[in-house]
């Protein structure tokens, strides 16, 4: 009877042992282990792509509606869009005709949203005679849609004749409509 339940003791003692060792090395890569997904090579997360020198283009009806020119961009893993670094363009109006250009030293592209943000002191400049140009901190906005939205203090000079500031602005892509939102206010030269 003594060998029996030795025997029964050792299967209990192999169960118990081998339960911990599981419980220990779950834990282990569930908690301790380093995860795949947040690991990084050279300060970005390892799955996201990066590009350099990458222009981007979204047409209608066969014309240009705007075009990006970024130095770097890293695209997110999940696809749900871009970090953009160094970025110029430019939008066109309806006939497919360059309208203004445009600078930033950041932006970010969200999928979901079909929205470029452009951010850290965006320039907009008219690319007809006329000079006009916008400065804002940020700039949005759709390719769902004509409008951009430029905000956190912005200032819009008209050639020269018409100087204005406002919190936000509100501008069709090819400028020719503009709404100054927030504390507008201007001075126009004689």
């Amino acid at each position: 009877m003594a060998p029996q339940k030795t025997l029964i003791y050792t299967i209990l003692g192999l169960i118990l042992l081998g339960g911990l060792f599981s419980l220990l090395f779950t834990g282990y890569y569930m908690n301790g282990a380093p995860d795949p997904e947040s690991s990084t090579n050279n300060g970005k997360p390892i799955g996201d792509i990066t590009g350099e020198n990458v222009t981007f283009t979204v047409t209608e009806k066969e014309h240009k509606k705007w075009e990006l020119q970024v130095r770097e961009t890293v695209y997110y893993k999940d696809q749900s869009g871009a970090n953009l670094t160094n970025i110029s363009g430019t939008f066109y109006n309806d006939a497919g005709e360059p309208v203004v250009t445009f600078t930033a030293p950041k932006g970010t592209y969200v999928d979901k949203d079909k929205a470029v943000v452009l951010t850290d002191g965006v320039t907009v400049t008219s690319i007809d005679q006329s000079g006009s140009s916008l400065k804002a901190p940020s700039l949005t906005w759709s390719t769902k849609k004509d409008q951009v939205y430029a905000s956190g203090g912005i200032e819009l000079n008209m050639g020269g004749y018409a100087l204005a500031h406002a919190e936000r602005c509100e501008f069709s892509l090819d400028f020719s409509t503009v709404s100054l939102l927030g504390n507008a206010r201007s001075e126009i030269a004689f």
